[in-house]
């Protein structure tokens, strides 16, 4: 028969185990939240680029875009005058073409921000990088 003293320790050891696995779920959701975190926080750290040179490349891929590269950039999309690029719309983007076939066809200067640069260094800027294009301007 039982009695109140061994259902009081049996229902002591089912509890324990259940305690231990509560304790590693909580340790393992905050190491879990915590690497999140980290991730996130790492990622979320774009920069703004401010590139300023000639043209050096101008390229337009179908369907895809427009591409450039200017001073010490490699080629990257500029913007897509098909649909939204972020947010270069298709006539900003057709507008944008028109300012660097003026910079490349006289030499001049182009400078252009792009607010989701790896680094403030342009030279960062890899091959076929998906620029978010906020100004652009062609220099005296």
């Amino acid at each position: 028969m039982l009695s109140f003293t061994s259902l009081h320790n049996f229902s002591k050891q089912l509890s324990a185990p259940l305690n231990e696995r509560y304790e590693l779920r909580i340790i393992t959701l905050r190491t879990l939240i915590f690497i999140v975190l980290i991730i996130t926080s790492v990622s979320s750290h774009a920069a703004t680029a401010v590139c300023t040179g000639t043209v050096s490349r101008l390229a337009f891929h179908v369907p895809d875009g427009l591409y450039l590269a200017i001073g010490s950039t490699k080629i990257f999309k500029v913007c897509s005058p098909q649909v939204e690029f972020y947010r270069t719309s298709p006539e900003s983007c057709k507008l944008i073409a028109s300012i660097a076939t003026i910079a490349r066809a006289t030499g001049k200067q182009l400078q252009i921000h792009i607010d989701n640069a790896p680094t403030t260094s342009c030279s960062d800027i890899t091959d076929w990088f998906e620029a978010d294009i906020r100004f652009v301007e062609l220099k005296q």
